[in-house]
């Protein structure tokens, strides 16, 4: 399993209009393979923070979205919105997981 997160800090001024399309954006990974989950969230302390959890089945499957599928995808969100966010990327690995 992997975990993919994306933190985006969007300039104000185009916030609520970023949410409705990273909405659509989601729903588009969700139909690739080996993506089986995904969420959103906003930060708490930081108003225009937007943080987006993608669960992976496999680091295959996040390889072939990193080489296949991310240029295309990113380059909507890009050209949309230039200059009006910053981005950062992240994966992790499960190690361990508990419930209650």
């Amino acid at each position: 399993m992997i975990l993919y997160e994306v933190s985006i800090v969007v300039d104000n001024d185009i916030y609520e209009e970023y949410l409705t399309w990273l909405d659509d954006h989601v729903q588009e990974l969700l139909k690739l393979e080996g993506f089986s989950k995904a969420e959103i969230w906003c930060d708490q302390n930081q108003s225009n923070q937007i943080i987006c959890h993608y669960h992976i089945e496999s680091e295959k499957h996040y390889t072939d979205y990193i080489e296949i599928h991310s240029p295309k995808l990113r380059a909507d969100g890009t050209r949309r919105f230039e200059g009006k966010f910053q981005i950062e990327r992240r994966a992790a690995r499960l190690v361990s997981r508990w419930s209650r």
